[in-house]
């Protein structure tokens, strides 16, 4: 298992060469990936012109509790088991609407776990992207869904944790979707 601050400083110089014949970017990450962003985002200091933040994770002082997810079963499960227990956790955490989880999202979600190579909930449980994001030097938006509920208990209380280290930023609310609002 990679230590999380290992991990980001494998993301930063991965990111960092694909960057690197570009004068300026702009990032914008989602949820996990906001912590990464925030990080590499201080990291370039002058050279990003924008830091969007995607339902941001990294908050983990402000974490209520967590969503009642279902286990996944063991590796002979039956492939209707496995599938049911995704379309559940995927409505506890990343999606609002019932009809938002089809097949094919089910599969996304599936080739996502078996892909996985880090726990991203290592890096995103933890409480640091107020502390990465003290030292950026770009104006910034927090984009989140209407109903994006994933850990905390309301967005005002999100948008307060973040001022603590910038102030001002872009908020803007998605009507009408949950924390993958993207897909949703």
């Amino acid at each position: 298992h990679i230590p999380p601050e290992d991990y980001l400083a494998v993301s930063d110089a991965s990111l960092m060469k694909l960057v690197e014949d570009f004068e300026t970017v702009n990032i914008v990450a989602f949820s996990f990936g906001t912590v990464i962003g925030s990080h590499l985002a201080t990291t370039m200091g002058e050279r990003v012109r924008k830091l969007s933040l995607v339902s941001p994770g990294g908050l983990a002082s402000i974490r209520i509790e967590t969503p009642p997810f279902k286990k996944m079963p063991g590796p002979d499960a039956p492939e209707a088991e496995v599938r049911e227990v995704v379309r559940h956790n995927l409505l506890q955490q990343m999606l609002k609407h019932p009809e938002s989880v089809t097949d094919e999202t089910i599969d996304i979600q599936l080739a996502c776990i078996e892909r996985s190579r880090f726990g991203s909930y290592r890096v995103s449980l933890r409480d640091v992207l107020v502390d990465y994001l003290k030292g950026l030097k770009a104006p910034m938006q927090v984009v989140l869904g209407e109903f994006d509920t994933v850990i905390y208990p309301d967005h005002r209380q999100r948008f307060e944790k973040i001022r603590e280290a910038v102030p001002e930023f872009r908020e803007d609310i998605i009507p009408e979707a949950g924390h993958w609002m993207q897909y949703e």
